[in-house]
């Protein structure tokens, strides 16, 4: 698979696993008392764990529709890998440990555009 190629897949894989981790945690029996995260916490339980996919959402959306060699791009992947981690830390306790494979996979789309920008630009 092409450099370009693996940080696409990374990036969508990074953004499925976080609506798989939404839903787990608001609809799947997570707590000690067989209750949902949205039974104890009601709806407002959809604000922070909206953060991991809309983070996610963005790279894929600067791999898709920007230039190979744009340097915003790069910054589009690198932004939000930062801030998925710092909510991971954040939030380890909570729901912060179930998004850190997402923010290793946006990890390794930043890494795999970088090298293939730093290829192509040598061309």
């Amino acid at each position: 698979m092409s450099r370009p190629g693996v940080a696409f897949t990374s990036a969508v894989v990074a953004h499925i696993l976080t609506w798989a981790v939404l839903l787990f945690i608001a609809f799947g029996e997570v707590y000690s008392s067989g209750r949902s995260g949205l039974e104890v916490n009601g709806s407002y339980i959809f604000v922070p764990l909206m953060v991991p996919v809309v983070l996610t959402g963005i790279p894929i959306a600067a791999l898709r529709f920007m230039d190979r060699r744009n340097l915003k791009r790069s910054l589009l992947l690198w932004i939000p890998f930062v801030l998925l981690t710092v909510f991971c830390v954040l939030a380890v306790w909570s729901i912060g440990i179930f998004c850190l494979p997402s923010a290793i996979l946006l990890l390794v789309a930043a890494i795999a555009n970088n090298r293939y920008r730093h290829l192509s630009k040598a061309r």
